[in-house]
């Protein structure tokens, strides 16, 4: 993939937050350490590409999201972003996995499985059709990878 990214380190309270997720108790997770609940859309048709693509004004994101999950770095060089190393304000965050053997375990593909935005120092995400949230970087589910990387507009 030849992505600059960084290894995540384990997030202390994972297993409670997959155990969060599971049994769709989305207040819960918002009192769990380094996160918190920013929002509860009334419509939650949307999910983390479409979140990105309207804080950015950016409708491409939206275009060929499939190409995201298997070849992310082409996907975010052919809508104008570049990789960088280090995060900073409205940039987007990508989560991903290291290896194939590590995305198999959860049945998807290499590529980027979450998108967010850095917004005042912190990660703000949407986590698939529920609330939006604001956490630390590593304060993910497991199956959105093990690897994150940064893309800034060119």
């Amino acid at each position: 993939m030849n992505l600059i990214s960084q290894e995540l380190t384990p997030y202390e309270q994972r297993e409670e937050l997959e155990k969060l997720l599971i049994e769709r108790n989305y207040e819960k997770i918002g009192e769990l350490p380094g996160i918190k609940i920013l929002e509860k859309p009334r419509i939650t048709t949307f999910d983390c590409l479409a979140y990105v693509s309207n804080y950015l004004k950016d409708p491409r994101i939206l275009e060929n999201e499939n190409m995201l999950y298997l070849y992310p770095k082409d996907f975010f060089r052919e809508r104008r972003y570049q990789n960088v190393k280090t995060p900073e304000e409205g940039i987007i965050v990508a989560y991903h996995f290291n290896s194939i053997i590590n995305s198999l375990k959860w049945g998807v593909t290499p590529g980027a499985q979450h998108l967010d935005l850095i917004k005042n120092s912190k990660v703000n995400s949407k986590w698939g059709k529920t609330f939006i949230y604001e956490h630390d970087l590593n304060a993910v589910p497991e199956c959105y990878g093990n690897l994150v990387s940064f893309f800034k507009k060119i």
